[in-house]
């Protein structure tokens, strides 16, 4: 990152929860877990028909464009690191359990 990490408090963890659920149905993916924390946020989401990359870049693009909209991220400073982590869940016990993993495991 070029500049300093961008950490989430309370309200832009809020914006950014809501910008999962609302990008998810308007592109009509399951979201089926989600978790915002300070530094980083975790989702599941079921086959979109998109690449996890695809649907990464896309949730991450539009929590920075609502963040920036409500005063949080300034005009050139990044929110989000380049790209991330993207799994593919194969079996129904892989996804079973990254949702729990997200839900609950996160403190």
């Amino acid at each position: 990152m070029k500049s300093e990490p961008l950490i989430l408090d309370n309200a832009a963890r809020e914006i950014v929860a809501a910008t999962f659920v609302d990008h998810c149905r308007i592109r009509n993916w399951r979201l089926l877990a989600k978790a915002v924390r300070t530094n980083h946020a975790h989702v599941v989401i079921e086959n979109a028909g998109v690449t996890p990359e695809r649907m990464m870049t896309e949730l991450k693009g539009y929590s920075t464009r609502r963040l920036r909209r409500a005063g949080i991220v300034g005009k050139d400073q990044e929110a989000w690191v380049y790209h991330g982590s993207t799994r593919y869940l194969w079996t129904p016990q892989k996804v079973e359990s990254t949702i729990a993993y997200v839900e609950l495991g996160q403190d």
